[in-house]
């Protein structure tokens, strides 16, 4: 049995470890690549299409669903959207190169939904295989294949492979985790390149999707507690990421992106106290998925069992933080360092993804 566990760990270990777990992960994706168009996604083609009138957002702006009372009310007359619906009614999210890759899919393949969810399949291949690069820098070779496996086989990309308007998730998660690593790497080898090319990605990432400002908390808190290094270059080293993440925030704010309206979506923005109470109610269910598996998709169509899902949010966070403490003597200073790090800044890039809908697919960064 020793000699067996012995060959396991040394394949985990081996540097061809995360490629088949990532290889793994696109494999049993493969499903998802049937589901065809639905929801937003006909949407999307039909306004390319110039079909559908009172709604010509353009290429770059296909997210741009509702801006006001002008366009709403034509929708509304149209019966786009339900006559109960507000009069401000807003529904606007900045996500540019998501909706120009949508119009590619278009321009490129027509009607044809398989070669789109091909092209998403291959945003899920990118962003696994910029984690996995991730985890075999911070953690032990056999761990980080594990990790990339439990990443690639996470249910959340059900949704965001199926769902084609979904894509807008992988495509930031794929930026905003090629900023980690890039961050990380800048660190470990001093390549002053890589440096640059973090922020670069990050803000790729949110011009994607606002998904990505789940990896400030990552670039922030792994300068604050991985790095040795006085306090003030580890401010300077977290700055870039700050001032990104306020310009972001501030253009979102003043340009009157975001939601109004709705009794789906809460806008930090526009309606403060909503938001806050979305951190503490949606926040735990979210860590149940990430941290025991149970699908937070339950707790989003279960209304009257959420506090059980609430609370085996908190139980399986509180179990592997637990665990990690009850282990801590097994890991190396710099290991423990690095656990903390992704432990906090899992639980902390969940907060700009509590206004929408729970859905696995909300978890894309925090994974």
């Amino acid at each position: 049995m020793g000699a067996r566990r012995r060959w396991v760990l040394r394949r985990l270990a081996s540097e061809r470890g995360p490629a088949f777990a990532i290889l793994l992960g696109v494999l049993v994706s493969v499903p998802s690549m049937t589901v065809g168009f639905f929801n937003d996604d006909l949407l999307h083609r039909l306004a390319l299409e110039e079909q559908v009138a009172d709604f010509r957002p353009g290429a770059h702006a296909l997210y741009d669903f509702v801006d006001g009372e002008e366009r709403g009310d034509a929708m509304r007359a149209r019966g786009y959207l339900p006559w109960f619906s507000e009069p401000d009614l807003r529904l606007r999210f900045f996500r540019p190169i998501s909706s120009l890759l949508l119009a590619l899919d278009h321009h490129a393949f027509g009607r044809s939904a398989l070669a789109a969810h091909l092209h998403s399949l291959a945003w899920l291949l990118l962003v696994a295989t910029f984690v996995g690069l991730l985890y075999r820098r911070v953690l032990r070779p056999a761990t980080a294949t594990v990790a990339t496996a439990i990443y690639v086989l996470a249910g959340g990309h059900a949704s965001t492979l199926g769902w084609l308007a979904a894509r807008h998730t992988l495509v930031s998660a794929t930026f905003a985790a090629g900023a980690i690593w890039a961050f990380v790497s800048w660190h470990q080898t001093g390549e002053r390149w890589r440096g640059w090319l973090a922020p670069a990605l990050l803000t790729l990432g949110l011009l994607a999707s606002e998904t990505a400002l789940g990896a400030i908390p990552f670039l922030v808190l792994y300068a604050w507690i991985v790095m040795e290094r006085p306090w003030g270059a580890r401010i300077r080293a977290s700055l870039p990421s700050i001032l990104i993440g306020l310009a972001y925030l501030g253009f979102y704010a003043l340009e009157g992106w975001g939601a109004h309206g709705s009794g789906t979506y809460r806008s930090p923005f526009d309606d403060p106290t909503g938001f806050a109470a979305a951190l503490v109610l949606r926040i735990p269910p979210l860590l149940g998925e990430l941290y025991g598996g149970v699908p937070v998709t339950f707790a989003a169509h279960l209304e009257p069992a959420r506090p059980i899902f609430w609370a085996l949010g908190a139980l399986a966070f509180g179990a592997c933080a637990g665990l990690l403490y009850w282990q801590r003597e097994t890991f190396r200073p710099p290991e423990r360092r690095r656990a903390l790090w992704l432990g906090l800044s899992s639980v902390v890039c969940l907060a700009p993804m509590v206004g929408t809908v729970l859905d696995g697919r909300l978890l894309s960064v925090a994974l």
